[in-house]
């Protein structure tokens, strides 16, 4: 033992000298602290500015309410105006004229919940200014994103918008670089270099996973996840006329993505493995729906999701086989049904986000689904 080899551990005195070092330690810790804090405040007056901001926060600028899911304002598919862009149009305005001090008060004030509003609004204002040719959708856009903090507005999620509006720009005719520097000018400098230095990138396809699209009221986007895609039908619009059809129902639509691939986990187990590998080398294109049960259908709705899987295969043979494949699989802890129409094939799961909880559908419900979706696939292909 460590005290019978050492008997002065055991001593008062000992115990005294070990508190005085640690005490001793700890107001080095924060002489040093202090030290570090008021070089980089001389280096960098606004961050003392902005620190001062975050220590007292302010009532928020935002106004009330936030843009709802449930009616589809979250999407970049298809957004219509709202009151809520016209309130945010007038605060980042506003934000804008303010000075350095307003600011930052401004900013630090802003919640998490709120950062991403201004996100949200950020992409409805690049649809609005594709929709519109209006560069001042841009510049509004942009602000809102020079109102965000990085630590609470995600850095990742920045830099997607930022792409959003740059290529925006670049269809309207708008000098990205002039945007980038003049809201360069309003940011906190974490966010000024986002913006700076992803402003130039102006190919959401290709460097942020985005497409754009026509729909009834004019531009939008759907998500691009880079995997081969060769269709020969309108496999896109396809999937905008199921993802509105399924919206119209007991869902909201969450994301339609294309260029997606197709995991052959769905259809496994259903027969010869071999002949499904052979039958999945036929694709064409792959295109993913996914919805969110609404809240009035049943209590357990957040956990409840519908996903459509549509692939265009080489013939018409080998979406029969796809169908067949979807038949014959077993019973599954979800609901499932397939529909096939040319050489399209679409398998419907109804499923729920938890393991041991009982889906919403079964494959009897998603029967009332084949009808339409069949009548859908007929008028493209």
């Amino acid at each position: 033992m460590l005290e019978s080899r050492f008997p002065f551990f055991e001593t008062k005195e000992l115990l005294g000298i070990v508190k005085g070092a640690l005490f001793l330690a700890f107001l080095l810790f924060l002489a040093v602290r202090f030290v570090a804090k008021w070089r980089q405040q001389r280096k960098d007056p606004a961050a003392a500015k902005r620190q001062k901001a975050r220590r007292v926060r302010g009532e928020s600028p935002m106004p009330r309410g936030r843009y709802d899911f449930w009616r589809g304002e979250e999407s970049l598919l298809d957004p219509a105006p709202t009151s809520l862009d016209s309130a945010l149009t007038e605060l980042v305005r506003r934000f804008a004229k303010s000075d350095d001090e307003l600011r930052a008060r401004m900013r630090a004030a802003i919640s998490e919940d709120e950062s991403r509003t201004l996100k949200t609004y950020s992409g409805r204002a690049a649809v609005f200014a594709l929709r519109e040719k209006n560069a001042e959708w841009l510049v509004d856009g942009i602000t809102a994103i020079a109102m965000l903090e990085e630590e609470r507005a995600d850095g990742r999620d920045i830099v997607l918008y930022l792409g959003l509006l740059a290529y925006s720009a670049a269809r309207v005719g708008a000098d990205a670089e002039q945007l980038a520097r003049s809201a360069a000018a309003l940011s906190e400098d974490e966010v000024a270099r986002l913006i700076t230095g992803y402003m130039k990138y102006r190919d959401p396809q290709e460097a942020w996973g985005f497409l754009e699209v026509e729909t009834e009221h004019g531009a939008g986007f759907v998500g691009w996840r880079f995997h081969d895609y060769r269709p020969r039908y309108d496999l896109t619009r396809i999937a905008i006329e199921l993802g509105r059809f399924i919206s119209g129902d007991k869902y909201q639509l969450d994301s339609i993505d294309v260029a997606e691939a197709f995991h052959r986990v769905w259809l496994e187990g259903a027969g010869d493995d071999k002949s499904l590998d052979a039958v999945l080398k036929a694709v064409r294109a792959g295109a993913t729906i996914h919805a969110d049960l609404r809240p009035e259908q049943h209590r357990s709705y957040k956990d409840q999701l519908l996903m459509l899987f549509l692939l265009e295969v080489e013939s018409e043979s080998a979406a029969q086989e796809l169908l067949g494949f979807a038949r014959r699989k077993g019973p599954q802890r979800y609901g499932s049904i397939a529909v096939a129409e040319g050489r399209v094939f679409c398998l419907i799961i109804g499923r729920s986000g938890r393991l041991h909880r009982k889906p919403f559908e079964t494959s009897s419900s998603l029967a009332r689904l084949v009808g339409p979706i069949t009548e859908i696939l007929k008028r493209h292909v």
